[in-house]
Parts: C-alpha cells; sequence; structure tokens
C-alpha cells in the first residue's frame, strides 16, 4: 500500500511539472475579463509570455491592444542601463551592482559569442532566441534586448513581427506588428492603420505617426543630415533561416580561420596553409591573409609557408577545433635570412639640385641606409630608424629594378601645410644601387586664419649612387 501512494505522488508531482504554464488556466471569458481590465497576471517564463500573446490574438485582440500589453511586460520585467526616467544600473536602491553586473555579463556573451567556451560559436541563425532567453531570465535590457524579447514573444505566439533599427542620434531597436505587407520600414505613411510599435524600452506602444514624432525613433524626419534613411529593417540579423541550415550542415564538424600577417601587422597574400589532420587540407591565404577550413574537431596541427620568393619564414602551429564553433589562430611572419641581392646597408654620394621660386641650389652629401626585400617591395629606411621608410615596387619585367612613387602630407596646420610628390627609380647592379629622384614640393602660408595662403613650389631633382657597406 505505501509502494501505491508513493507511485501516486509521484504521478501527481511529474503531473504538475509537466502541465501548462499557468497552473490554474483561466477559460476564456475570464481570460478576456482580465485581458479588458489590463488585469492579466505578469508572465513568469517567455513561454508563459507566448501563450498569453497568442491568445489574446485567439480571442481578436488588437495590435494595439497587444503591443500595449507587450510592452508594460517587457518594460517592468527589463532593468535597463541607460533609460532617462531614472532606471539604471547606477540606481543605487536597485539590486547589488555585483549581482547586476554578472547579469549584464551574461547577456553581453551571447553577443560577443563568448559564453565561456574556446572560440566564437558559429552563427546559427537564432541569435535573437538566445539574446532574448538570457534578457528574460537575467532580468536587464536594453533597447535591443527589449526588441528581441517582443520579436521571440511574437514568434512563438505565432504573430507576424518585424525588428527596426533607427539611426536617430544614437542605434535605436524596437518591433512592429500589424504591417502592411509591402511597407517600407523608413516610411511609417507605408505601415498602415493596424500597425503598432512595440516598445519594451520605452514602456509604450506607437502608431505610426507618434513613431515619426517620438525623438528616439524619426524624431520628425526620414532621412540624417548626409542623406541616410533613418530606419532599416533588421529582422534578419536576428533571425536568418539559412544560417540555421548552414550550422545544421555543418554536423559534428568546427570552422577554423587562419590569418597571416607580417610584423607590420600587414596581410600575407599568397602563403600556403596546410592541416594535419585525419582530412588533411591546403589552402592559399586571400589578398586579406585569411584562410577558413571546415574541419573535424580535436587538436590540429597547422604549417604555413610563405610565398615564393617572400625573405618571410616559415610558421608551425597546433589548435584545437571544437564542433560548431569557430576558432580563429593569427600568425605573424617574420624575416628570415634572405639571399635578396638588395639586402644589406648601402652608403651613398647624393648629388642634388633644388630649385624654387627664387633660386637654384646645388648640394652634395653621403647617406647611409639599410635595405630590405619583402616580396615584391624593397624597403629602404636609414640605420635603426623605425618610422619614415620609403617603399620602391620591383618591376615586374627586371627584378633589379624597384620605382617608387608618393605624395606625402608633411606639414598640416592652420597657417602652414606641405605636401611633397616623390619619384624614384632605383637601379642594381651587384654591389652598387644608381638612384634617379624627383621630388615636388608645394608649400602654403599664411600670417594668420583669415588672411589668404601664399603658395611656394620647389623641386629637388637627386642622383645617389650607392655601394654595398661591406
Amino acid at each position: 500500500m505505501k509502494w501505491t501512494i508513493a507511485i501516486l505522488l509521484g504521478s501527481i508531482v511529474l503531473a504538475t511539472a509537466q502541465g501548462p504554464a499557468w497552473a490554474d488556466q483561466p477559460g476564456d471569458d475570464e481570460f478576456l475579463s482580465l485581458m479588458t481590465k489590463r488585469q492579466l497576471p505578469a508572465p513568469k517564463t517567455l513561454e508563459e509570455f507566448a501563450d498569453q500573446v497568442a491568445r489574446m490574438g485567439r480571442l481578436g485582440a488588437s495590435s494595439a491592444t497587444i503591443s500595449q500589453r507587450m510592452s508594460e511586460v517587457i518594460d517592468r520585467r527589463l532593468e535597463a542601463s541607460n533609460k532617462p526616467q531614472g532606471e539604471s544600473l547606477f540606481n543605487p536602491f536597485s539590486n547589488a551592482k555585483e549581482d547586476r553586473d554578472r547579469r549584464w555579463a551574461a547577456v553581453d556573451a551571447v553577443m560577443k559569442g563568448d559564453d565561456g567556451l574556446p572560440g566564437k560559436p558559429l552563427e546559427d541563425g537564432r541569435l535573437g532566441q538566445r539574446l532574448a532567453e538570457a534578457a528574460w531570465d537575467n532580468r536587464v535590457g536594453n533597447c535591443c534586448e527589449s526588441a528581441n524579447v517582443a520579436l521571440e514573444v511574437l514568434r512563438r505566439a505565432g504573430i507576424p513581427a518585424r525588428l527596426f533599427n533607427a539611426a536617430t542620434g544614437g542605434a535605436h531597436e524596437f518591433v512592429v506588428i500589424g504591417l502592411k505587407p509591402n511597407a517600407d520600414p523608413n516610411d511609417p505613411t507605408t505601415w498602415g492603420e493596424d500597425a503598432r510599435v512595440v516598445d519594451g524600452w520605452i514602456g509604450n506602444a506607437l502608431t505610426p505617426t507618434e513613431a515619426f514624432e517620438n525623438k528616439h525613433i524619426f524624431n520628425k524626419r526620414t532621412t540624417s543630415p548626409d542623406g541616410k534613411e533613418i530606419v532599416s529593417d533588421q529582422t534578419g540579423a536576428y533571425y536568418d533561416p539559412r544560417a540555421e541550415a548552414n550550422l545544421k550542415a555543418l554536423g559534428n564538424k568546427g570552422k577554423l580561420r587562419v590569418e597571416l600577417v607580417d610584423e607590420k601587422k600587414k596581410p600575407v597574400a599568397g602563403a600556403t596553409i596546410k592541416l594535419k589532420t585525419q582530412e588533411p587540407q591546403e589552402v592559399v591565404a586571400t589578398a586579406q591573409g585569411i584562410a577558413t577550413f571546415t574541419t573535424y574537431p580535436g587538436k590540429i596541427e597547422i604549417d604555413v609557408t610563405p610565398p615564393k620568393g617572400s625573405p618571410l619564414r616559415p610558421a608551425h602551429g597546433e589548435v584545437s577545433v571544437e564542433t560548431r564553433r569557430l576558432i580563429t589562430v593569427l600568425f605573424t611572419l617574420t624575416l628570415g635570412e634572405s639571399t635578396s641581392k638588395w639586402n644589406g646597408r648601402w652608403r651613398g654620394k647624393v648629388r642634388s639640385t633644388v630649385t624654387n621660386d627664387r633660386e637654384t641650389q646645388s648640394h652634395q652629401s653621403v647617406v647611409e641606409v639599410e635595405i630590405v626585400q619583402q616580396g615584391d617591395l624593397i624597403i629602404m629606411r636609414m640605420p635603426g630608424q623605425k618610422e619614415g621608410a620609403t617603399e620602391h615596387t620591383l618591376d615586374p619585367k627586371d627584378s633589379n629594378v624597384a620605382r617608387g612613387r608618393d605624395t606625402k602630407q608633411m606639414v598640416d596646420l592652420p597657417i602652414v601645410n606641405s605636401t611633397v610628390k616623390r619619384d624614384v627609380v632605383l637601379t642594381l647592379n651587384g654591389d652598387r644601387i644608381h638612384s634617379e629622384s624627383i621630388s615636388e614640393s608645394t608649400t602654403r602660408t599664411r600670417v594668420n586664419q583669415q588672411a589668404p595662403w601664399t603658395e611656394n613650389h620647389a623641386k629637388m631633382q637627386a642622383t645617389t649612387d650607392f655601394e654595398r657597406v661591406r
């Protein structure tokens, strides 16, 4: 008999746990009465919220009634950090700061893709759902989180909705229901008379006219000062069926992104990246120095071979790939010992002629430079100099010739500015380099910011014969 009682009690507990979200579901008449009196109980879960909204729609509630109810529920549920009404993370009468920080960190982790696991989760097409659940459970959120709670509840309730973003001063996100099929997000006159804004951050529903006048949305204009549209449809940024399908297609695989840069943080294009896995793969880096792989999870060895003729050293590394996650690894390729005939320290005698608006002068001097070849670039700098190096590109038909051409702003001040155009040709012949250069400068000066500019021009032609320093 005791066993029978225990089993019956267990059955009762199980039935209660698996029952409807409301323990005592009111009938339709009572529900309508509570809805009319605005006395519906506050939902405890997103599912309960969606059940209420779906029932309101089934019982004929207008978009105005549904949007107002949703805006108020979300406003009361989520504590914002940036509301002008005084509800703020900095409100000393709210929960302890440490607890708020913890709850906000949980919500932010969804947006950042940093939820405690290494790497960034691949886009699953359900960012809105995950963001809504995190905001609801942690009871914090600004306009973005409020909009996604609304969008997720409406999605579960089967009510069509779109998430819009308004760029009025700062970004503001909100949801609209009851839209006409071909409504233009940036033209509220096309939304239709049944359209209503669901805005849990503002805490009120808005008609299209009220949205146009609201300072957080249109602020009485549809274009910004630079001519861009104020409101755009961002629904696809949070719900993307294609991304969800692509993620499912990965099965138990993950993605690996390899990025290659040199010591100057410039992308290394054309390098070959090989993966040592159960499915060996080989990819050539793009112009941005990037290669992406889809591979099985586990530890993977990576070999990087610089482009042919590059002075950069090969690289090797190891990384762990996880199922349905994106792992990014960065390789900084360093210069190795190169046999480039350009490399080395060079000393040269410079003979130059400078002509300006008043006179012509000739000069002679001796300079010493260091030259390093990186791919098809010949880089020249003064010994020990970190900034101010000049770059020359190898002639594709003659590796003994390099050319440099650029324009630099040397000075840019309210009463003086100077620009220099440079054109250089380097010719290598064994242990000698012959340089021919022409530099043209334009200098503008004035006595104050209201005075007219006075312009001066100068041209320098220089010939330098370098010899390799042993």
